[in-house]
């Protein structure tokens, strides 16, 4: 199997495209999340609007859409949860999805292509999840440690029921595993211990392990070249979000990055 892996988007759609181009020939592509939210304008990046639209395309009619695995990030979480009833909702501070570069009218815009367009919740749930794993790997935004796996639980049923439990009932603050996407931890400026899946600091958090084993994060932002912990052991992982600079590539269960 060779899977290709797609880091952090952040409105580069160029980053999608060019990514595809260098690796055309792939089983299943896995996308790290965060489509949202760029510190850059047009047009060194797509709008928000136009990645909007381009999110969509992916999941609805590319040609290889049933290749793709999408994983949720924090900045999508965002706009997803408030991806409801149409209406003036002010920027408010909320501990459970607060994300820098998120504004009133990207939330109306989203509302607009997603809600307005009858791509509500079901829609996310059904084509979007908290961590895939497959071949060997797992795969999510911020990463998993130990701390996430609730006492009694392989990777392999946590990946499979507790995080689809609480994906399916993201907009429950109080279901007992919405620590897994609502969670910040102190280090990103949380008031959680430890963050979520979609929060998980690669440096002052996330610890790989063998109960975990292999895994491949985005979130954090690493300069230069990926991160990498225990290359070539049981609990290999790496976190390619180079700001739209890298993919990786996994073929036959071995890793590569490569730039873009």
């Amino acid at each position: 199997m060779k899977i290709l892996i797609i880091a952090d988007v952040h409105q580069d759609t160029d980053y999608v495209k060019k990514s595809f181009a260098a690796c055309a020939n792939f089983d299943q592509c896995v996308f790290l999340g965060d489509f949202f939210d760029s510190f850059k304008s047009p047009p060194e990046v797509s709008g928000f609007q136009e990645t909007c639209e381009y999110l969509k395309y992916l999941v609805l009619n590319h040609p290889q859409k049933e290749k793709f695995k999408f994983c949720v990030g924090n900045h999508d979480m965002k706009y997803i949860y408030e991806n409801r009833h149409s209406g003036s909702v002010p920027v408010r501070i909320n501990p459970h999805y607060d994300c820098s570069g998120v504004t009133s009218s990207k939330i109306r815009l989203f509302r607009k292509e997603f809600f307005d367009k009858s791509l509500g919740d079901r829609f996310f749930i059904d084509n979007f999840r908290l961590a895939h794993r497959i071949d060997g790997w797992t795969f999510s935004h911020g990463g998993i440690i130990m701390q996430h796996l609730p006492y009694g639980h392989t990777i392999d049923s946590f990946v499979d029921d507790i995080c689809v439990d609480a994906w399916k009932n993201f907009r429950m603050f109080n279901h007992p595993h919405n620590y897994l996407i609502s969670d910040v931890g102190l280090c990103r400026f949380g008031n959680a211990n430890i963050g979520g899946l979609l929060w998980c600091d690669w440096r002052g958090e996330f610890v790989a392990c063998s109960d975990v084993g292999k895994q491949v994060v985005g979130h954090t932002t690493v300069v230069g070249r990926p991160g990498i912990i225990d290359k070539g052991g049981p609990s290999e992982s790496w976190n390619i979000d180079m700001s739209q600079g890298c993919f990786g590539i996994i073929n036959n269960g071995e890793f590569e990055y490569h730039y873009v």
